[in-house]
């Protein structure tokens, strides 16, 4: 699946409790627990507010991080979502 034209939510099963930069998220169908550092955080708080494109979430990390290596943070964020696709956290869906 291209993840370049495809849409990220967060998965409804998935609740979060945020303090300052980190979090932890609760996923209630499998009652699994993940303590989120500042990256990923960031990633999921947007996702919790609404369904983003790949090239959203870049623009809205790239703005609040002040990234210069855009390469680098495309990789970083490709890691997070597939890491959080793979648990259950995520979902994707193609445009």
């Amino acid at each position: 699946m291209d993840q370049l034209s495809s849409t990220y939510r967060l998965c409804p099963d998935v609740l979060i409790k945020r303090w300052g930069n980190e979090a932890v998220v609760f996923h209630s169908a499998s009652s699994d627990l993940y303590h989120l550092d500042e990256f990923s955080t960031c990633i999921l708080a947007r996702l919790d507010k609404q369904t983003l494109s790949h090239a959203q979430l870049i623009d809205a990390i790239q703005s609040h991080y002040q990234v210069d290596n855009l390469d680098q943070l495309k990789q970083q964020l490709t890691d997070k979502l597939n890491n959080f696709i793979r648990s259950d956290l995520v979902e994707i869906e193609t445009i």
